[in-house]
C-alpha cells in the first residue's frame, strides 16, 4: 500500500514537473511590456576617449577642471547601454565622492 501511494506521488511529481517545463511564456500573455527591452531595429555603436584622429596615439586622458563637465557621448536614435567603462586616478582617498556622472536621454534638460 505505501509503495503504491509512493508511486502515486513520484507521477504527481514529474507530471507538475513537466508542465512547469512547458509553461507558456510571459510574453504571449498581452502583456504591453513584454519584450520592450529588445530592440526590433538597431545600430551597434561604440563611444570611446580615444583620440579619434590618432595624431596623440590612444591619447585616453581627458582632464576636468573642478566644476567642470565632459560629454562623452552624444548618440541619436534608440539604443542600450551595455558597459560603461571609467579608469580615474586621483590622490584623494575618497575621490569617487567627487564626482557626478549624468546621463540625459532623449533630449531631457536635466538628467
Amino acid at each position: 500500500m505505501a509503495n503504491m501511494h509512493a508511486r502515486k506521488l513520484a507521477n504527481i511529481l514529474a507530471a507538475l514537473m513537466a508542465l512547469t517545463a512547458t509553461s507558456i511564456p510571459q510574453e504571449s500573455l498581452g502583456n504591453p511590456m513584454a519584450g520592450l527591452e529588445r530592440l526590433k531595429e538597431f545600430e551597434a555603436r561604440r563611444a570611446s576617449s580615444s583620440d579619434p584622429d590618432w595624431q596623440n596615439g590612444n591619447g585616453d586622458a581627458r582632464p576636468i577642471p573642478p566644476g567642470g563637465t565632459l560629454t562623452l557621448a552624444e548618440l541619436e536614435g534608440p539604443g542600450i547601454i551595455t558597459h560603461i567603462w571609467f579608469t580615474i586616478s586621483h590622490p584623494a582617498p575618497f575621490y569617487s565622492r567627487l564626482l557626478t556622472l549624468r546621463i540625459y536621454w532623449d533630449g531631457e534638460e536635466h538628467p
